[in-house]
Order: C-alpha cells, then structure tokens, then sequence
C-alpha cells in the first residue's frame, strides 16, 4: 500500500493546532507526513470533537511503519477517515442500534461513531493480535470500557473471518455493519464476501442488518473482483455505490478513489 497517510503529531509538549471549521464544530490538530524511516515507531493523533459534553480530544496511537508486526492494522488509512466523515453526514445509520466494525484497526472511525453517533452497542473487532491491544488500548485511552461507556456499551471481539462461528454473529446481533480499506488482498476476499453473506441472514428477524464499506481502489482488478464475488452465486449479494460527497472534515490525501458501497440481499 502507498504511503500516503496524514497524520498529527502530539508530543508531550503540546501540540501545535489551528481550527478546521466544519458542520460537525470537529477541530483538527495540525498534521504532518510521516515517513516510515523516520525515528519513531509509533505517534499520537489527537482531534478535538467541541460540542461534546467532556470536550475531551479523541486520542489515538498508531504505528508510524505502514506495515508492522505483519499487519496493515496499526495504521489509520484514508478510507477509515472518510468513512468516519460519512457517518457524521448520516448518525442515522447509527443511533440506538448495534454496530459491528470488520478489521477496526486501532479504532478511529469507531471511536469517532461511538463518540458523536449515539450507538446503543458498538463492536470494535480484528482478528490480529497485536491490532486488538492497541485498538483496546485506544478505546480505553478515548473513556470507552467493556466496563461501562456513557450511552454506549462497548466490546472488542476477535473475529476470523475464515473461523467465525455463526453464534458469535448471533450473539453480537449487529444492526449495522461498517468495514473500511478491507479490500486489498485477493486471498481473504472469499472468506469476506462470505462472512457479509452469513451477516446479512444471521439476525434472525425480517429486516437485514446495514452493510456499508468504505475502500480505498488502490488496485482496480482487486477492488472489482470484491464486488463480482459478491454477486456469486453462493453469495448472491447485491451492492449500490453511495454517490453523495462528504463535508471534508479530516485533512488526508483526496486524491486518491474512495468509493463507499451499502451491501444487500
């Protein structure tokens, strides 16, 4: 993957901050590239979310190497930031329901949605080990417990997506479904259009779980056989492309293709 993320840096001496105005009153810190050789290994980025009761800043902790201990996972990515600009355009899809994040990385678009959207339970999930210390890390960093978040019930799982078992999907009882830069790999996306299938039928009620996927084309011959295998036969997905732009909030390389799909039945 390009090396093409923004990141702000926060020391332990402050930070050096101006204002992004937005619709959201979502203040940004200053952010600066990073290069994987540099000294670091890993950074602080720190957002101000006004507007919130505490006014606290959302604090995050990610590996300054794109690739580390065998994962893309300890990075935050383009698609992860826009896909948090798009749910703070559509709280809808969030308030009082049960949301199930895929390969959630070190959490800042669930962080944000917990934050700003009002879920009733949100599932921060990877199947990486080193990933789920670091998000868990995050979360708690960010006020978010397994013990007890205000308005929010928060949980990590480790799901495999080749290994899941239809309980654990269950259990967890997601409304809605969001994954963002998962499809980047030709190997793992049979057992994703798989386990989208198994979601959208395990709730066991009339109405489908919401599946919205946020990804980065880095790869266009990837990204369309993601989207033919989900029309497979086995499968039997359908997909519509979310056309309607997003307020920029984040400062993060626009141009590279974005394209947020919902996913159905």
């Amino acid at each position: 993957m390009p090396h093409s993320r923004l990141r702000c840096l926060h020391d332990k001496n402050g930070t050096n901050s101006h204002d992004v105005p937005s619709n959201f009153q979502l203040l940004f810190f200053a952010m600066c590239r990073m290069s994987s050789k540099a000294s670091l290994t890993t950074i602080q980025i720190s957002l101000q979310l006004s507007g919130l009761p505490s006014g606290e800043p959302v604090g995050l902790e990610e590996n300054v190497a794109v690739i580390s201990e065998g994962t893309t996972g300890l990075v935050t990515w383009e698609a992860a930031l826009h896909l948090a600009e798009w749910a703070l355009e559509h709280p809808d899809i969030f308030t009082g329901r049960t949301v199930l994040e895929l390969g959630s990385g070190v959490g800042l678009t669930g962080i944000v949605v917990c934050r700003v959207c009002k879920p009733t339970k949100y599932v921060f999930s990877d199947c990486h080990q080193s990933v789920l210390e670091r998000l868990r890390n995050n979360i708690t960093r960010n006020g978010l417990t397994e013990q007890g978040s205000p308005g929010v019930s928060v949980l990590t799982e480790e799901v495999d997506w080749q290994n899941v078992k239809k309980d654990q999907l269950r259990r967890i009882g997601a409304d809605t479904i969001i994954a963002a830069d998962v499809v980047y790999d030709p190997d793992i996306i049979g057992c994703l259009v798989r386990l989208l299938a198994e979601l959208l039928k395990c709730k066991g009620q009339q109405r489908h779980p919401e599946v919205y996927i946020a990804s980065t084309i880095r790869n266009p011959e990837t990204y369309n056989c993601f989207k033919n295998e989900l029309g497979e036969f086995n499968a039997g997905l359908k997909h519509i492309v979310i056309t309607h732009p997003v307020t920029q909030v984040f400062p993060y390389n626009r141009i590279v293709s974005i394209e947020m799909i919902k996913v159905h039945c």
